[in-house]
């Protein structure tokens, strides 16, 4: 029903002598005038109290022109979002179908509970409430489908509702609000669902639904089916023909021909780089041109040396060549392909202007190019540049009269949770409350303030930021001692100490505005395209992913490209997909904030259950429980369906298999000379009996020295000498003293097989790349001295090279001779075409 005014919503606690009053536009009951959902506001302080005391169970009396409900909350069975406007405050509170089970993983210790309850859990009587228009079926079918486990079709949405209703299972819900009508149901589902299964289950047979192809009299096809073997044999080619025609492939090479702008731009690749590119690279050109002709985002998953960049900007292209006008795109990139891409670009789109942006004073220099000139103009941006902003630190002051730290705007005292006997305490905020910007300590729950501002290295304030410790303020460095990690932090904390008005700089802090949203703010709707480069690098909640977001909503159409879309678990594409597509994540019933829901709904969830029985001599009865839930590996191919398989172009190097040069992956077996295997095995010996001991301290020792044992176990067999000893933690005593059973100038066999693959290699002209993980080991310096000695030339790259001076660097040393380049795989793990090698050890 729709109101003409807001509705008063009171709340009483006699005994306690409070009286709350607020003011609502949307309430919404059920049939047992339990609340279900409220939104109101009012001052801060009444909305804060309100909200509590309806999530608490409380119950509520609201006044609506000449009625009156009188309402019941359930106590956390909520979900409560404050939105803060000015000196007002708007509570959203609606029912959570999830918030049991969501309470229950929060509450990792449960004492007194009852063992059915868990065992029973998800199997009792459950209530859903629906949203939808008003008289919308369509809609409310939806709802259903989504809440309930019982497959169904959209066919039998009329007689579903229809019987539901009929049947008391879906109940209409009081709804008063102040805005357009809407209808809330309410759906009682026994365990399992079994009650609307019952209902789909007699409406088949009766004859008033039926699953669409079937005929009445039809016999059972299934009854010599007796598994999933069977079924493929019997209906294999039927479900064959139905996916290929529900299924209509966007482009199909075999049967349809190129356009001719993908054709006229390879035939410019063909005149400039001396090569065409593969047919199907050019195949999956042609597919993302027609995919930016439907919709903004088209995705090329390729793998590593298939061509993307090519591909990608080849394709983003051809599709604007048919408006026939000139453009301004967007590259970004990791930042040492910055070079790479202004070369890969330079060779592929004609009549073209591509230059590496690092500021936005270059992105207005090139932006007035643009104008100026009659080419399609490419801004290359590394994904660091278009990140980084400026460094902020906490505004707030210590005030001496207050004592305490207080808000620059309104000038109250910052307060900060307290967990004090398992209740949360409000208390005057600490200076370890501010070391780092939080959620928490953002803003001013008074005013709303920011209480974080920019700094700037030259500026002297309160705030002192120290390395691996955070902002620590002036006079209370001594305090931070404790959370000390390094003595390079111990120094300056103690130096702080003694001299609290000492200049101190931040170290990285400029002025600096992050480029992202310079150009979402200037230039939204003005930038044509976007080519994403390693997309899966942008897919975490980081600045980095956020840089991208940015880009992506001020450009007209976007190409993401990346190899590894996915690294294994549904959470790592969830904020991706949230970026790229959120229409459809919201259409799923995503929402931004709950990455947790994705992964459960479409990843692998493990929960461990503990339980504790009580000991011999409890005059109780009592249990612990614990819960422990984690992710693992696994992704539900429901993921590509809904989210990836529109948008998708999937190119491997088998598409390309016959054209390409043989390449093969050669394992070599070694084995550890004898004095270093005696060595080793005593190594592995002490961590054995270090795990032996079960006691309560031995458990604890094992923790801490577990990753100090296994590094030195993965890096003994590349240098078994110069290794410090491991000691206790706690009384520095030495455990463990690693027997050096080599030297830096012996030749183990892995190195002399290593300078015989490289030997075969040079004497055939051939340049080798050669990887080094261990970069805290000397393998990179012997082996650059054993390979000197042979007479090679051979190179290291540090990670000292600047990420977009790298590729500057492999051409120069090329120029100087160099056979060899030995560097740590982290380096060039994208973009190795620059190193122009064709044998990699």
């Amino acid at each position: 029903m729709r109101e003409n005014r807001l509705m008063e919503v009171r709340y009483q606690d006699s005994a306690q002598g409070i009286m709350l009053t607020g003011y609502a536009d949307t309430v919404i009951a059920d049939p047992q005038y339990r609340l279900v959902g409220i939104r109101f506001g009012g001052y801060p302080e009444m909305v804060q109290g309100m909200s509590a005391a309806i999530c608490g169970g409380a119950t509520v009396t609201i006044s609506a022109e000449e009625q009156t409900y009188v309402l019941t909350a359930e106590r956390g069975r909520y979900r409560k979002t404050l939105i803060h406007e000015g000196s007002y405050t708007v509570a959203t509170i609606l029912w959570d179908d999830k918030s049991v089970s969501r309470n229950m993983s929060e509450n990792k210790n449960e004492e007194n509970a009852d063992d059915s309850e868990r065992r029973n859990e998800g199997s009792q009587t459950r209530e859903a409430y629906l949203l939808c228009a008003a008289g919308d079926q369509d809609a409310l079918f939806h709802e259903i489908d989504r809440v309930s486990t019982i497959p169904m079709i959209p066919q039998f949405a009329d007689y579903l509702i229809a019987e539901l209703q009929a049947r008391n299972i879906l109940t209409r819900c009081l709804v008063r609000t102040v805005y357009e009508p809407f209808e809330a149901w309410q759906l009682t589902c026994t365990p399992e669902d079994q009650n609307i299964a019952d209902v789909v289950t007699s409406g088949l047979k009766s004859g008033e639904i039926r699953i669409p192809g079937t005929q009445d009299g039809q016999t059972d096809a299934f009854r010599e089916i007796g598994g999933v073997a069977s079924y493929l044999n019997a209906f294999g080619s039927v479900i064959a023909a139905r996916i290929r025609g529900q299924f209509d492939p966007l482009y199909d090479p075999a049967t349809e021909p190129l356009s001719e702008a993908v054709l006229e731009l390879n035939r410019y690749v063909e005149q400039t780089a001396g090569y065409p590119l593969y047919g199907a690279q050019l195949a999956a050109a042609e597919a993302l041109r027609r995919r930016l002709q439907k919709d903004k985002l088209g995705l090329l998953i390729a793998e590593c040396g298939s061509g993307k960049s090519k591909v990608g900007s080849l394709a983003l292209q051809a599709y604007f060549l048919q408006k026939q006008r000139k453009c301004l795109h967007i590259v970004l990139c990791p930042s040492h392909m910055t070079g790479k891409w202004v070369r890969e670009l330079d060779e592929t789109i004609p009549d073209s202007l591509s230059a590496v942006v690092q500021s936005p004073e270059d992105f207005d220099a090139l932006y007035a190019e643009y104008v100026r000139g009659s080419r399609t103009v490419f801004a290359v941006l590394s994904k660091e540049t278009a990140r980084d902003g400026y460094m902020r630190r906490p505004a707030v002051r210590w005030n001496v009269i207050k004592r305490g730290f207080t808000c620059p705007d309104c000038g109250s005292v910052i307060q900060m949770e307290f967990l004090d006997c398992g209740k949360k305490t409000l208390i005057d905020a600490t200076s370890d409350y501010f070391r780092t910007e939080t959620r928490a300590n953002r803003k001013c729950e008074c005013c709303g303030a920011v209480l974080w501002t920019a700094t700037t290295a030259e500026e002297q304030s309160e705030w002192v930021r120290i390395s691996h410790v955070g902002y620590i303020h002036r006079r209370f460095a001594g305090q931070a001692l404790k959370a000390c990690k390094t003595a390079a932090a111990k120094k300056q904390l103690e130096e702080l100490g003694r001299n609290p008005n000492r200049f101190m700089t931040a170290r990285g802090a400029c002025r600096r505005f992050p480029l992202s949203t310079y150009i979402k703010n200037k230039y939204s709707g003005k930038i044509d395209g976007l080519i994403a480069d390693e997309l899966h690098q942008f897919a975490a909640n980081s600045g980095q992913g956020d840089a991208m977001g940015e880009l992506f909503a001020a450009a007209k159409k976007c190409i993401g490209m990346t190899a590894t879309l996915i690294n294994g678990y549904a959470s790592g594409i969830f904020y991706l997909l949230y970026r790229t597509c959120s229409q459809l994540m919201q259409q799923d019933g995503q929402t931004f904030a709950a990455q947790s829901h994705f992964a459960q709904e479409y990843g692998v969830i493990e929960d461990t259950y503990s339980v504790t029985e009580g000991g011999y001599n409890s005059n109780r009865r009592a249990v612990k429980r614990k819960k422990r839930s984690r992710q693992r590996p696994g992704v539900s191919p429901l993921v590509y369906s809904r989210f990836l398989l529109e948008s998708g172009v999937f190119l491997t190097l088998m598409d390309m298999g016959k054209e390409l040069p043989e390449y093969e992956e050669i394992p070599v077996p070694l084995s550890l000379p004898e004095k270093q295997y005696r060595a080793y095995a005593q190594l592995e010996k002490s961590f054995q009996e270090l795990f032996k001991d079960r006691s309560r301290e031995g458990r604890k020792l094992a923790q801490k020295l577990l990753s100090v044992y296994l590094n030195l176990l993965m890096a003994y067999p590349d240098q078994p000498y110069g290794h410090k000893p491991i000691v206790h933690p706690v009384t520095a005593d030495p455990i463990l003293i690693p027997e050096d059973s080599g030297a830096p100038t012996d030749e183990t066999e892995k190195d002399a097989r290593t300078l015989d693959i490289i030997r075969a290699k040079v004497a055939a002209g051939e340049r080798v790349l050669l990887y080094v993980n261990w970069v805290r080991l000397d393998s990179r310096t012997r082996l650059k001295r054993f390979l000197s000695d042979a007479g090679i030339h051979a190179e290291i790259m540090e990670d000292t090279v600047p990420p977009r001076g790298r590729e500057a660097w492999v051409a120069e040393k090329l120029r100087q001779g160099m056979q060899v380049m030995i560097t740590n795989p982290g380096l060039v793990e994208t973009g190795r075409a620059s190193v122009r090698t064709s044998c990699f050890v």
